[in-house]
């Protein structure tokens, strides 16, 4: 493998070991895969086969989480990587005869690169390879993987690891208790233990309660892990932060992420954290954006559960406890409450403060699921509405290249994921209007990215056989105002690359006509649009004989019905 990456010269690569061989369709699978849900990499499930190529099983699916220093989630052979991850982490180690790719993997995972799985196999894995029969040296191999990451563990311990389908759960519950200090260790068992109670025919991991909130709390660590980006927020800020460690709640952290912002909110930050040493602060060199920022917030998570905050907007005091006891009364990955909106968008407010809510006035929903319930995606608003488990929080990390969007693709990414989500009734949130917000400030990019997470978020759904809900996305959502502003903001050769790339994403998702409608001014437009209609589709956006008063500067050189981006 080290001798096919010093001679490779692509942008990505893939290992297939000579006794396997891929589905058709497989690599643009992956590469498409990759465009779509854009993570560092990503991969794809295997079918086993004997040694005449009979189909056996699916390899089941294992999170990319910090139960990962344990086992080996992904299939090595569609694992789609970068170049320049390989040349970030380095060769395989040639000392590991059997998983040089498991040791690969968990740097990869350690330099924290993220990673999406296409949930169907692309892979035939044949079952008679060196890591089937040579199982003394895979054993072997595993145990001085384990001894590497954690130098602590004695011998005995170690070899708890070795075959790891013998490891049970009173076993992991010791090692737990005794080394509850070093969180990467507890983290990763943890994990583990969640994910095998999830297995269907793992009864002994079904019936074994460990108090995950006892152990920790040896160690005196967070119930919660609140996460506030921050950038420009000077006028908003000190209200934020008092909304937060105000709780009734005491136990958390709170993890503000200066995104080099150019104001004073850093002596505010620093003010609080010299009253609060529950307060954590770290700056980013240069702006990176929410996605970025919010993800290294997580990273540096200690809590079970995880919480987003905006610094415009406040929570009421007893938010955190509301969410956090729910949590553990529904033993659920994601708990939802309602959440109080006075949002202006695009100069468009409510006449009043609306109250948001899945229920409508329903008892709690309990441990469902988007399959289950679809309304999950009726809006893709709120992702700070819920409170997270860190290990799920910390697998589904928000897109970085996006610059408007990131939430709502965020939302999807976690909701195709997760099994068990919980609706409640409270108010735990307080959206405030802030004009000067990254969402009331447009440039082509972010109209641009409007339209991009949508199509991401087709192509996710699509995979876990969801196209249905992926087409709604696409065709609602949208508001009449969008349109309004975004002719007025960009050239005529700006909306041209629009209105093209809004016709390829239809088309890519296979959408002629139009099975929901809005609004009829977005009924009419996209007709308008998706019928090539680009002229008159400018002019019904400007409002018919008004179109020339507007701001947008011909360019004559450029058509208007241009097919090509």
């Amino acid at each position: 493998m080290n001798k096919g990456l010093e001679l490779a010269t692509g942008d990505y690569i893939l290992m297939l070991n000579a006794d396997d061989w891929y589905v058709k369709g497989c690599v643009i699978g992956l590469i498409n895969a990759k465009k779509y849900s854009g993570v560092d990499f990503v991969s794809a499930l295997a079918q086993y086969v004997d040694q005449e190529g009979k189909p056996l099983y699916v390899l089941r699916s294992m999170p990319f989480d910090d139960s990962l220093r344990l086992r080996m989630p992904l299939r090595h052979g569609c694992m789609l990587l970068s170049s320049a991850i390989y040349n970030d982490i380095g060769p395989y180690d040639e000392s590991y005869k059997i998983i040089a790719d498991f040791d690969l993997t968990v740097r990869i995972f350690e330099k924290k690169y993220t990673h999406y799985e296409l949930p169907k196999p692309l892979l035939f894995f044949r079952n008679t390879g060196v890591s089937n029969r040579r199982l003394d040296g895979l054993f072997s191999e595993r145990k001085r993987l384990i001894q590497n990451l954690f130098p602590f563990l004695d011998s005995n311990e170690v070899s708890l690891f070795g075959e790891l389908a013998k490891l049970s759960p009173g076993e992991l519950k010791q090692l737990c208790m005794k080394y509850s200090y070093n969180y990467k260790f507890l983290n990763s068992l943890e994990c583990y233990y969640e994910n095998m109670r999830q297995q269907p025919k793992a009864i002994r991991w079904k019936n074994y309660e460990i108090d995950w909130r006892k152990i920790k709390q040896q160690n005196k660590l967070p119930k919660v892990s609140v996460i506030l980006p921050i950038y420009n927020a000077e006028s908003t800020l000190q209200e934020c932060l008092d909304s937060i460690l105000s709780q009734t709640l005491k136990n958390f952290e709170l993890i503000c992420v200066n995104d080099a912002s150019p104001d004073n909110c850093q002596k505010i930050v620093d003010k609080y954290i010299s009253l609060d040493s529950r307060v954590i602060s770290v700056s980013n060199k240069v702006t990176v954006g929410l996605g970025s920022s919010r993800n290294r917030g997580v990273r540096l998570a200690r809590g079970g559960y995880i919480f987003h905050i905006d610094p415009d907007d406040v929570i009421p005091p007893d938010s955190l406890e509301i969410l956090y006891d729910y949590g553990i009364k529904y033993g659920s990955d994601m708990i939802k409450g309602a959440y109080r909106s006075e949002q202006i968008l695009f100069g468009e407010s409510p006449q009043k403060p609306q109250i948001k809510n899945l229920l409508n006035g329903g008892d709690h929903i309990v441990n469902t699921s988007l399959k289950q319930m679809p309304d999950l995606l009726k809006t893709t608003e709120g992702h700070w509405s819920y409170l997270y488990k860190a290990g799920l929080a910390k697998r589904v990390p928000y897109p970085v290249d996006l610059e408007m969007g990131q939430d709502s693709m965020f939302i999807v990414s976690v909701l195709v994921q997760v099994r068990s989500v919980s609706i409640i009734d409270e108010v735990v949130y307080h959206y405030r209007v802030n004009p000067a917000s990254a969402m009331n400030t447009w440039n082509f990019k972010k109209y641009l990215d409007a339209l991009e997470w949508r199509r991401r978020a087709w192509h996710m759904l699509k995979n876990v056989g969801m196209e249905a809900t992926g087409s709604r996305l696409l065709q609602v959502y949208w508001g009449d105002a969008f349109f309004k502003s975004l002719v007025k903001s960009i050239t005529i050769k700006q909306l041209n690359k629009f209105l093209c790339r809004f016709r390829q994403v239809y088309a890519e998702a296979g959408i002629k006509v139009l099975t929901y409608e809005p609004t009829k001014f977005l009924s009419h437009l996209f007709t308008l649009i998706l019928e090539n209609k680009d002229q008159q589709a400018r002019v019904f956006m400007m409002g018919g004989e008004n179109f020339q008063k507007n701001r947008m500067k011909p360019n004559s050189s450029y058509p208007l019905n241009a097919k090509a981006i």
